[in-house]
């Protein structure tokens, strides 16, 4: 099974080289991203203790460590990746396989379709006792939507 979002085709390693060390920038931010999220978070708790119950400073610490500890597995596993090239060739031809890639098509768009059927049925349901999730929930399928339409139109004039 490939990422969720590494479908890139390339036709030499040199070429998946580039994505792969692309890839690296990607969890460079990504641990970045986790570093604020946590010490954001310890400011918060230890400058304005009332703000956040236990409950929510452990969501933001955990989601703050599991960015970071994730960036970083996944750069060392490309540092490596990029080291073998042997290990590089099967990956190149795994993530460029056709097979894989309408796989991974179709599971997104039933992914897809299902958090859209989720976030409109908790956004009606839910809003029977807390009417702001209409309004939120609601709002985030008409992103989606207007996103991907316009990502198709774009797309579209591409190809």
């Amino acid at each position: 099974m490939n990422g969720i979002f590494c479908s890139k085709a390339s036709s030499s390693n040199e070429e998946y080289k580039k994505v792969i060390r692309f890839r690296m920038r990607i969890f460079c931010i990504m641990f970045l991203l986790g570093v604020v999220t946590f010490l954001g978070t310890l400011f918060i708790m230890f400058r304005f203790s009332s703000m956040l119950s236990d409950y929510q400073s452990g969501v933001y610490t955990g989601v703050g460590c599991g960015l970071m500890g994730g960036a970083v597995a996944l750069w060392i596993k490309n540092k490596m990746l990029l080291g073998n090239e042997e290990k590089l060739k099967k990956s190149r031809l795994a993530s460029s396989d056709e097979r894989n890639i309408e796989i991974s098509q179709k599971a997104m768009r039933i992914a897809a379709m299902a958090l859209i059927i989720a976030l409109y049925l908790v956004g009606i349901v839910g809003g029977f006792f807390y009417p702001v999730l209409i309004k939120v929930l609601l709002f985030l399928v008409c992103i989606f939507l207007l996103v991907y339409v316009a990502a198709f139109k774009m797309i579209d004039k591409k190809m």
